[in-house]
């Protein structure tokens, strides 16, 4: 039963990570917004997808070469691999923030009231 709540959570979670990736295609190809808030939802929905998706394949990597002795290394390269991955969604999006020239902060915004 456990087994069950759990991947159904996973699953919630990983439809959530999906809307949220479409949403930053859309925005890296500046159709849409998207605000920090939710940039940071899907920086953390990514490390818990990506990071179950990477340990699935890692684990089925064995099967297919020969079994590593330190598990270490594995985790090692796991963490590697969704710090990679975070990174250059971290890039793109300050790299369109830049880009778009919205305001960051009330203090950028010109009312134009003097």
């Amino acid at each position: 039963m456990l087994g069950a709540f759990i991947s159904f959570i996973g699953f919630i979670l990983a439809i959530c990570w999906w809307v949220l990736a479409k949403q930053f295609r859309k925005y890296c190809k500046g159709e849409e917004s998207m605000p920090v808030a939710l940039f940071v939802i899907y920086c953390i929905l990514s490390v818990l997808v990506l990071g179950f998706v990477i340990m699935v394949v890692l684990s089925w990597l064995p099967d297919v070469l020969p079994r590593p002795n330190n598990y270490e290394l594995s985790f090692a390269i796991q963490i590697l691999i969704m710090i990679a991955i975070i990174a250059i969604q971290c890039y793109k999006y300050v790299k369109v923030v830049k880009i778009s020239k919205q305001p960051t902060s009330l203090e950028d915004v010109d009312l134009g009231i003097d």
